[in-house]
């Protein structure tokens, strides 16, 4: 303790007569006498009162002698006290919150004892109960001695400001808490300005965590830089900053920052001058969004644009055009701008009877007419749609313009007249056909077939022909493929035989032609008798025929060569060999030799002039010859002189030729194979060997030989090759040979020595038998693998050193791949207890040894590696051991890339003798923790930077000081500035080690003003460094010495004027200032003078006129706050009153310039980061620790549909949908107990009739001072657009996987079915009433299965294009029933309430789809049930709404499927629908029922309702939409079962030998003759000879040689009238039918039954009979 803490009493009494001699003195010097001095101190005194009780400034004065207390009439009011009641120290003492009393006292006998002037503060009781803050000014009078006798002062109520003071600085460091935690980047700016005023640059002044984590810089890297340093950057925002500043309005932007490759929404605004605030969003995923919504827009858009019909976009209720596109403003001659302002309505001649139409939401209107601007009226057809858009109804309108059309039919009815007349009298008989059957005829048909018209009239071609027609063919089923080629658009011609009534025939030639009418498609057939022609050609066709058809049926094709005169006849069979048509060579010779092959031409020619000079006896040869195509093909001639003329020359010879390209390129390819197989043997170093066991001589290649040690040798016997086996092998060699007699190839490594060498030898063998299967020999072969040995044997000892690395590892390490332990080391044993075997064996791995309550932290960190396989996280937790024993483990899992799959690497120590010693260190901790905090003894710990780290309660009641608002702070600042000062250097002194302890006393601490003797010790390190300071502060208040009260009042006064903390002034009403005081004359910068005026002083001069005009006013008071000429902020406070009937001014001054500052700066820092709050994009709000809202912007409340400052102290709970708010408490609670510090939830908000609504928040937890968890700062972020485009994009995805497996595996796997069910139908006819027939059958019933789940798929793959088919309800739900099958266990109820209405759609998916629901009906009744089937008529009256989307007002056809099943789980409802959700057995269902059931009726326009009780059962409810129409109505046919049998010639053409066989059978089996070829290529060729017998071709879509398209255009080019049935695994579409254009006859799924295979062949033939 140093001299001052320990001064005298002697000391003090000689302070005091010290300064009473200075004051003898002082009053000599001024020569007064001592009585009148005494009458001025009077004087003096008075005027003291008089001011004291007049000003506002509450000033007392307090004896330590005798405990007297003296207060001014304002210090009465400021404690509300009562001025007449007498008070003293003890009574003010009672006043004082006893939280603070004891820091209070305590303070001020610490600052006694230091300093003469000091501040002290402390917290009053007021009678009424309240609380006030107050802050004392202390002048210290101290005797001789030096100890204090009297104190005296001011006492100011500072309640207001503290409250104010504490606000801003709790508001800026919630502010600053948030802006730390929002997950935007943040940026705070201060603007660069020159000289002239002009903006020049940037620099950061401030940025958030979101920034270093999303940019990549450190705070410390950017702060009080330049924006421009970032040239890129800077140059994009500069405009916005710029704009911003000038404009003075918040600024917002959306840019791309490149360097960050994102996209963001930039929001730029000022919270104060010269600064700006930026807040950045990263927007990436919503503009990639909206990119993609702008490219679906713009496609549609363009649709719209460029359709070639008028499309009007009109709103449904007012009719007003919303938009047009530029066809229908050229039709009808206005702009868009001018119909934009027209109704729709107002296009029509008719416009009430057009709106009419419109509300009754037709989709298809005819007799119409529209006029033009330009006054002209023409016809229309509208087609119209209806949907919701921007919330409201619209329609769209296509209107084309059909005056063509209408015109066009006139002129038909005009034609039609003249066709009457011409139709009559022609002299050929005309007939007109439909659906084969005549149907008109004119007078020349009935004379001609010689039968009345009643006979005439519903016949058709066959039954007036006879059953077969030239070359057998049956004359029904080629008139069949006559009409329907015509009906496709081709225009015929050919002959035919007709037979008369008397069973005689004649020719005719036939033209057929097609003709529509209306909507009917007709066949046109004129008939002209050729009977006396054909008579006469008969015999020559005849010979002709006879000639051609020895040509074609050999293959040979001839060429006739007149020597003569060079020309040629080529015979068809050459011409389709070269690829030409029938007649298009040239008969010139010379153009057929320049078709030879360069090569050949000589010897070709002289080959044949030879052996027309007669030098050689006969002409063979073999040449190339090049095809139309560019190939060359191989020909073998073979000529023969024909004919010599009367000189004996030869005139004409005869060549033949025959294609013999193949045989030429297996020649060259075998050639080819055995260069390669040498060329191969050459560079395998393979020796390939034969031993015959009679001999046991071994024979082989040189490679054989030179691999066991021999040169040049051919053979060698086994025992010479024995002699250079290795030793140790030689036991086993021939036994190796001789005991592997069976079938199957052996594999035997050996060793043989070269020199000092061995080398490694494989041998591969097989044995050799002979036909009567007795062992003859073995063959194989050799090959050298010493170097795959050396590799080995150098991997396994790597594998050994790695091994023995890993198994010597500090920690276990364990690699799980697939949800199985592949590798794990010796240390995981060490650890577990488990053996290594039982490792591998159970797969024990730290997640199934980890103890219960740790497996959720396993689970999560082994799930975010999964998520992310770049993180690697860790974990402690506690595992069990194979004894029972619980043991810690630090826990890394990360990801590895194995064998091109991801497998998981788990490392962990064992840590459990760390976590024994840090539970040991806890609890020691906490034990001193509990000494220190319960100490009576003021205890405060400061770091090394000097700031105060712990504080215990003693600290907080001496102080007066809450904890929460001393940690972080430096001690010194709870001392005035000469006593920190001391302090400060204290402190540098014991960290420099200069000293070990220090010790002195102080008259205050914080706010409380009492004696305290403080000591500063250093707690060192190990190393002798020194880790913290601890601060002992004892209260020594009650050891000071009773102060001295005064001897004179007017001491009071001198005192308080020369040494007060205010300034003080007297001035009268002359402006003279009669007194002043140090500080006063400081503050107002006063130069010492004997005279001074308020006019000089410029803090007070301005006011003078209210000081002058306040003469006559004893009440004058003002208070205000200026700048004094030394900068400093001054408050300054004038009072006026009459004293002796003088005008007297008061005048106060006090310093304020810190104050303000530090409250300005408290100001600024709040509103910045208000203004960031409340202009944030993104909802934050601040929860405590109960979930109870604290504060919250604007932003946060509109997403969670409320208002922000309803919300405030309310429980957030409230605001969160209960489906999420499990999830959400429960990691809120860990965010508290210290298990996570932040985690991110989507949510969806609690608001009523919204379900669209999602938000992502990211929580994360805000420590106070102290380090304690108060508070949660959460922010939200709206992505209920994304949530609803990522759920649309899953169902695409689900959809798209579909059509990608059905389009991909559709085909091969049909193809597969196809075989297996043929094989199984026949299997079973030919099992017929056996014992084994019940396997077939159930055979059959599998495949028939299986062939049901791909049309599944391939639903998916297509959309149905035959939806526009009218349908009558009667015969639609009439059919559906008739084909349920359901167990005899289940009872079938059906309930009909429907009408006879109309809806249109497909006949045969809407059979499947409600099969698909009927078949789930009955697997959730496994054991009896009954089942319901009820239609009825429903009515939507409303519009579609957010909730029933596909609901459109109207009338629908209700079939509800009702079922009392096992029904539904509420939860699942939702679900049942997507694919391959299902709640079956594995192996039972796939999933994909319910989901084509609903997408058959979506794409129907209809919809489907579920209602399900668990245990109950459950109603499908399916919805259609009735069309407003009764004409029309497709009747419906039942599927025919029987068996349609034929005789035509087919041609089969697939790749797959399986369906080939299978569907050769099954077409065998219905009597047809069939021609199957496994290549296109070859097909053709086929075809190409004998097309005229082949009445049908069956055609497979996808081979590999050729397509099936490619097939069917070179056989048009051969036969322009071929008729094809397409045969695919694929779903057939329009497209597809499109390709094959007229001759497509039909179209066959694979598999296909024999039912309709026959039905298919037969309709193709013989369609509509």
């Amino acid at each position: 303790m140093d001299e001052k803490s320990h001064t005298s009493d002697d000391s003090t009494k000689k302070q005091l007569l010290e300064e009473n001699l200075r004051l003898k003195h002082l009053l000599q010097q001024y020569n007064i006498d001592y009585e009148k001095q005494e009458t001025r101190i009077s004087l003096d005194s008075d005027i003291f009162q008089k001011a004291r009780s007049a000003s506002k400034l509450a000033y007392w004065y307090y004896s330590l002698e005798n405990g007297k207390l003296d207060c001014t009439i304002e210090a009465y009011k400021i404690l509300e006290l009562n001025h007449l009641e007498k008070i003293n120290g003890e009574k003010v003492l009672q006043c004082i919150h006893p939280e603070s009393l004891e820091g209070f006292i305590s303070e001020m006998n610490e600052k006694l004892e230091k300093e003469n002037q000091f501040d002290i503060s402390t917290r009053f009781l007021v009678p009424d109960g309240s609380i006030k803050f107050l802050s004392l000014k202390v002048i210290v009078e101290r005797d001789e001695q030096n100890n204090p006798i009297t104190i005296s002062g001011t006492v100011a109520d500072i309640t207001e400001d503290y409250f104010t003071h504490n606000n801003l600085k709790n508001n800026e460091k919630l502010f600053r808490s948030l802006f730390n935690n929002l997950t935007d980047i943040f940026i705070i700016l201060e603007v660069v300005k020159d000289s002239d005023g002009n903006i020049t640059d940037y620099i950061y002044k401030d940025v958030n965590p979101s920034y270093e984590m999303k940019v990549g810089k450190t705070k410390a890297e950017v702060i009080q830089k330049k924006l421009s340093n970032q040239s890129a950057l800077f140059q994009q925002l500069s405009p916005l900053l710029q704009l911003s500043v000038i404009a003075g309005q918040p600024q917002q932007d959306r840019l791309y920052i490149q360097q960050l490759d994102s996209f963001f929404d930039i929001l730029i605004y000022s919270p104060s001058e010269n600064n700006l605030a930026t807040i950045w969003r990263d927007v990436t995923l919503m503009v990639e969004a909206e990119s993609s919504l702008r490219e679906s827009e713009e496609k549609y858009r363009q649709i719209f644009s460029i359709g070639s019909d008028a499309l009007f976009m009109f709103d449904f209720l007012s009719g007003r055009i919303i938009d047009v596109n530029p066809t229908g403003s050229s039709l009808f001659g206005y702009s868009k701008f001018s119909l934009q302002k027209m109704l729709f309505t107002q296009l029509s001649v008719t416009p009430e009877k057009l709106k009419e139409e419109i509300i009754k939401e037709k989709t298809l209107l005819h007799d119409f007419s529209f006029i033009k601007n330009d006054l002209s009226v023409f016809p229309v057809e509208v087609s119209l749609s209806y949907f919701n858009w921007s919330g409201r109804k619209v329609s769209v309108a296509s209107v084309r313009d059909i005056s063509e059309r209408i015109s066009a039919q006139e002129n038909l009815v005009k034609s039609e007249q003249k066709f009457k007349q011409l139709f009559n009298f022609s002299n050929d008989a005309i007939l007109i056909i439909q659906n084969y059957h005549i149907i008109e005829f004119n007078q020349k048909s009935v004379s001609l077939f010689g039968v009345s018209p009643e006979n005439l009239s519903n016949n058709t071609l066959w039954n007036l022909s006879p059953s077969k027609q030239q070359g057998n063919e049956d004359s029904r089923a080629k008139a069949v493929e006559y009409i329907q080629s015509t009906l496709l658009g081709n225009q015929l011609q050919f002959e035919w035989v007709f037979k008369l009534p008397n069973q005689s025939t004649f020719f005719a030639d036939i033209k057929l032609s097609p003709i529509i009418v209306g909507k009917d498609k007709l066949v046109q057939v004129i008939v002209r008798d050729i009977s006396p022609q054909k008579a006469s050609q008969k015999e020559l066709l005849m010979r002709e025929e006879l000639w051609k058809s020895a040509l074609q049926t050999s293959n040979t094709g001839i060429v006739d060569w007149n020597v003569i005169n060079n020309e040629v006849f080529f015979s068809p069979v050459l011409e389709k060999m070269l690829g030409y048509e029938e007649g298009e060579l040239s008969p010139k010779i010379d153009e057929h030799l320049n078709r030879v092959h360069s090569d050949d031409l000589e010897p070709l020619k002289k080959a044949i002039d030879d052996y027309l000079l007669a030098k050689s006896n006969q002409f063979l040869f073999e040449y190339r010859v090049r095809c139309k195509n560019g190939t060359y093909k191989w020909l073998y001639s073979r000529g023969k002189i024909f004919r010599y003329n009367d000189q004996g020359k030869v005139e004409r010879i005869i060549i033949s030729h025959i294609d013999i390209t193949k045989q030429k390129i297996q020649a060259e390819k075998t050639d080819e194979e055995l260069r390669h197989y040498s060329f191969a043997n050459s560079i395998s170093q393979l020796g390939y060997w034969e031993l015959d066991i009679k001999t046991m001589i071994v024979s082989g290649n040189q490679n054989t030989f030179s691999i066991l040690g021999f040169d040049n040798t051919e053979q060698l016997s086994l025992r010479q090759i024995e002699k250079m086996i290795h030793p140790e092998d030689q036991q086993n060699f021939i036994g190796q040979f001789l005991s592997k007699t069976e079938l199957t190839a052996h594999d035997y490594i050996f060793r043989i020595v070269w020199g000092n060498t061995t080398q490694y030898i494989l041998s591969r063998s097989r044995p050799v038998r002979n036909a009567k299967n007795i062992l003859t020999g073995f063959k194989g072969t050799f090959q050298n693998i010493s170097t795959l040995k050396e590799d080995t044997v150098s991997i396994n000892n790597s594998k050994k050193l790695l091994d023995n690395v890993l198994d010597n590892l500090h920690g276990a390490i364990q690699v799980v791949l697939d949800g199985k332990i592949i590798f794990t080391n010796a240390k995981a044993t060490d650890i577990s207890g488990h053996q290594s075997k039982d490792i591998y064996n159970q797969h024990i791995s730290p997640l199934s040894i980890t103890v219960a309550e740790d497996v959720p932290i396993v689970k999560k960190i082994t799930e975010t590696v999964i998520a992310n396989p770049l993180r690697r996280e860790n974990a402690e937790v506690r595992i069990e051991t194979k004894n029972g024993r619980f043991k810690w483990i630090k826990l890394h899992v990360s990801s590895i890339e194995i064998k091109n799959s991801k497998a998981l690497l788990y490392e962990f120590i064992d840590i459990s003798s760390r976590k024994k010693a840090e539970q040991e260190l806890q609890f020691s901790e906490k034990l001193y923790k509990s000494i220190v905090f319960n100490s009576k003894t003021a205890i405060a710990v400061l770091n090394t930077k000097r700031e105060i780290i712990f504080a215990n309660n003693a600290f907080e009641n001496i102080s007066g000081i809450g904890l929460n608002e001393i940690k972080g702070k430096c001690l010194e600042q709870f001392f005035s500035k000469n006593e920190a000062e001391e302090i400060t250097k204290a402190i540098t002194e014991i960290l420099q080690g200069g000293n070990k302890q220090f010790i002195s006393e102080y008259g205050q601490l914080g706010n409380n003003k009492l004696m305290i003797r403080l000591t500063i010790a250093p707690v060192e390190t190990k190393e002798n460094e020194i880790d913290f300071l601890v601060f002992y502060i004892k209260d020594i208040e009650k050891e000071s010495k009773t102060i001295l009260e005064l001897s004179k009042e007017n001491g009071i006064a001198q005192r308080f004027s020369q040494q007060a903390p205010y300034g003080f002034a007297i001035a009268n009403s002359k402006n003279e200032v009669l007194r002043y005081n140090p500080t006063f004359a400081e503050d107002v910068n006063l130069q010492s003078k004997t005279k001074v005026t308020l006019n000089e002083i410029e803090a007070i001069s301005p006011y003078l006129n209210q000081l002058n005009s306040s003469l006559i006013d004893d009440n004058f008071h003002i208070t205000y706050e200026t700048e004094s000429p030394a900068s400093k902020n001054l408050s300054v406070e004038i009072k006026g009153q009459t004293i002796d009937n003088e005008k007297v001014f008061f005048i106060y001054t006090s310093d304020i310039t810190k104050k303000k500052q530090h409250t300005d700066n408290l100001f600024y820092q709040a509103e910045r980061f208000k203004g960031i709050f409340d202009n944030s994009p993104i909802g934050i709000v601040l929860v405590d620790k109960n979930r109870n809202i604290i504060i919250s912007n604007q932003l946060f409340g509109n997403l969670l549909g409320s208002e922000s400052h309803k919300m405030n102290f309310t429980k957030i709970d409230s605001y969160i949908d209960t489906q999420y708010l499990n999830e959400f408490i429960s990691q809120f609670a860990q965010l508290f107990t210290g298990i996570i510090s932040s985690f991110q939830q989507t949510i969806k908000p609690n608001i009523p009739n919204n379900e669209n609504q999602w938000i992502a928040a990211s929580i994360s937890i805000v420590k106070d001072s102290f380090g304690d968890s108060r508070y949660a700062i959460m922010v939200v972020d709206d992505i209920s657009k994304i949530k609803n485009d990522e759920k649309e994009l899953v169902a695409n995805e689900k959809i798209l996987t579909l059509r990608y497996v059905g389009q991909s595996f559709g085909h091969q796997f049909n193809n597969l079915m196809m075989g297996i069910y043929g094989n199984a139908y026949l299997l079973n006819k030919n099992l017929k009433n056996t014992r084994l027939s019940r396997y077939s059958e159930t055979l059959l019933t599998s495949t028939n299965r299986a062939s049901e789940l791909t049309h599944k798929l391939l639903l998916f793959s297509e959309k149905s294009n035959n939806l526009n088919v009218l349908l009558g309800i009667n015969n639609l739900v009439n059919e559906i029933i008739s084909s349920i099958k359901i167990p005899q266990s289940i009872t079938l109820q059906t309930v009909l309430n429907h009408k006879n209405e109309v809806i249109t759609g497909d006949m045969s998916l809407l059979k499947r789809a409600l099969n698909y629901i009927l078949e789930n009906a009955v697997e959730s009744m496994p054991n009896s049930g009954q089942l319901t089937i009820e239609t009825s008529i429903a009515y939507f009256e409303q519009e579609a709404t957010e909730a029933n989307r596909e609901i459109i007002k109207g009338k629908y056809l209700r079939i509800v499927v009702s079922d009392t099943g096992e029904g539904i789980a509420p939860q699942l409802i939702s679900k049942i629908f997507d694919p391959f959700f299902t709640t079956k057995p594995s192996g039972h269902n796939i999933g994909l029922g319910l989901p084509m059931a609903r997408k058959i009726i979506t794409e129907h326009n209809g919809f489907i309702k579920v209602y399900s009780t668990p245990e109950q059962g459950s109603s499908f409810n399916i919805y259609l939409p009735i069309i407003d129409t009764s004409k029309n109505i497709t009747s419906i046919q039942p599927d025919e079962q029987r068996l349609v049998k034929g005789s035509a010639k087919i041609l089969l053409i697939d790749d797959e030998e399986i369906v080939r066989i299978i569907t050769s059978e099954l077409l065998s089996e219905l009597g047809y003759d069939v021609c199957s070829f496994a290549s296109g290529k070859n097909a053709l060729t086929f075809y190409k000879d004998n097309h005229s017998t082949i009445n049908l071709v069956l055609l497979d879509k996808h081979m590999p040689d050729m397509d099936g398209f490619e097939v069917y255009k070179e056989m048009k080019t051969i036969n322009n009238e071929v008729k094809v049935v397409l045969l695919t695994g694929l779903e057939i579409d329009d497209e597809i039918k499109g390709l094959f254009s007229q001759n497509l006859c039909g179209c066959i799924q694979k598999p296909v039954s024999i039912e309709k295979l026959s039905s298919s062949i037969a309709e193709a033939l013989y369609k509509n009979e």
